[in-house]
C-alpha cells in the first residue's frame, strides 16, 4: 500500500518547490518591506506572507496570493488583512491584491531568483524588488 502511496505522489513531488521571497521597495506613502513563503507546483504557486511599511502610520498587510508564472512573468491575485490599530478595529479590513512579478535568475546565483514585483491593493500601487531562495 506505501509503495502505491508513493508512486501517486511522486508525480506531484518531482514538480514541486518552497520558496521564501524577501523583498524591499515602495508604496505611495513610505517604504515597504515584505517577507513571503510560496509553495509551486509546476507553474502555479500560493503564497503567504506580509508586507508592511517602515512607520507606525501606515498599515501592515498580512495575506495570501495565487497565480502562475508564464516564464518570467507571473501574474497573481489575493486577499489581505489590513492592519492599521487595534484600538480602532474600523480601520482594520480585508482587502484584494492584484500584482505581476518579473523574475530573473542570474547564472552566477544559480539557485536564487532576483525579482520585480508591482502591486495594487487598497488604493495604493507598491514596487518591490528582492529575492527568491529555494529553501
Amino acid at each position: 500500500m506505501k509503495y502505491v502511496l508513493g508512486l501517486l505522489l511522486f508525480p506531484v513531488c518531482a514538480y514541486t518547490q518552497v520558496n521564501m521571497n524577501v523583498k524591499a521597495g515602495a508604496s505611495e506613502k513610505n517604504i515597504v518591506m515584505s517577507l513571503m513563503f510560496s509553495y509551486e507546483v509546476r507553474r502555479t504557486f500560493i503564497e503567504a506572507g506580509t508586507i508592511f511599511h517602515l512607520d507606525r502610520r501606515n498599515p501592515a498587510y498580512f495575506g495570501a496570493n495565487i497565480g502562475m508564472s508564464f516564464g518570467s512573468v507571473a501574474p497573481f491575485v489575493g486577499y489581505y488583512y489590513r492592519l492599521k490599530s487595534n484600538d480602532k478595529p474600523k480601520e482594520n479590513y480585508g482587502v484584494p491584491n492584484f500584482g505581476l512579478r518579473y523574475q530573473y535568475a542570474p547564472e552566477i546565483l544559480k539557485h536564487f531568483f532576483l525579482t520585480a514585483e508591482v502591486n495594487y491593493m487598497d488604493k495604493m500601487f507598491f514596487v518591490l524588488l528582492g529575492a527568491k531562495v529555494p529553501l
